[in-house]
């Protein structure tokens, strides 16, 4: 288990369990416009209709000021837990440091675990790895995210496919050999993730 160099004391936590369906719900909802809040949507919405049952969430917020950091733990019993961190304004340095703190105790880290989150957050997440557990290292992996509007889907509906060169041909998607396919290439894969990625 991580030993974290800051304490913190687990009966004036500044982590929030967020744990009944209600109140899932409410936070979905209340960030359901931001893009960046998707990862977490997606996570909260999987929960509620227990698309993975392999998977368990468990969502935390804590406030900063006038912005709330959230943090979702995702258990999964067949491949490594991953932590998915959101925040609506600005980060507080030393408000992340303790939520990753009291985290830490909550929660115990598996050798290699995957941080999902903006830029900012992750780097922050890097910074207080860094001062508890120098022997550790972290290792970044920019990932960019798109997603579009019901304006800009139904604009791409009417586009006009171009000719595609000699030798290519546009298919249809097939889940079952898509997801085996990109999940034999991800890196990061484990062993029955290809559930996960269908």
């Amino acid at each position: 288990m991580l030993k974290p160099v800051l304490t913190a004391n687990l009966t004036t936590m500044l982590l929030t369990r967020h744990e009944n369906d209600d109140e899932l719900r409410a936070i979905m909802h209340k960030y359901e416009t931001d893009p960046i809040f998707y990862p977490i949507w997606h996570s909260i919405k999987f929960e509620l209709e227990q698309a993975f049952p392999n998977t368990k969430l468990t969502l935390y917020s804590c406030p900063m000021g006038n912005s709330e950091l959230l943090i979702a733990f995702k258990k999964n019993r067949i491949t490594n837990n991953c932590f998915v961190l959101y925040c609506n304004g600005d980060l507080d340095a030393e408000q992340v440091n303790e939520a990753l703190n009291e985290l830490c105790q909550l929660h115990t880290r598996d050798k290699e675990t995957l941080f999902i989150g903006e830029e900012r957050i992750t780097k922050a997440v890097s910074s207080y790895f860094a001062e508890t557990t120098p022997s550790e290292t972290t290792t970044p992996y920019p990932c960019k995210l798109f997603y579009m509007n019901q304006e800009q889907i139904n604009s791409v509906r009417e586009l006009t496919l171009p000719k595609l060169p000699p030798g290519y041909e546009l298919g249809s998607a097939d889940p079952e050999k898509d997801a085996e396919l990109i999940t034999k290439t991800w890196r990061h894969s484990r062993q029955n993730e290809v559930e996960q990625t269908r």
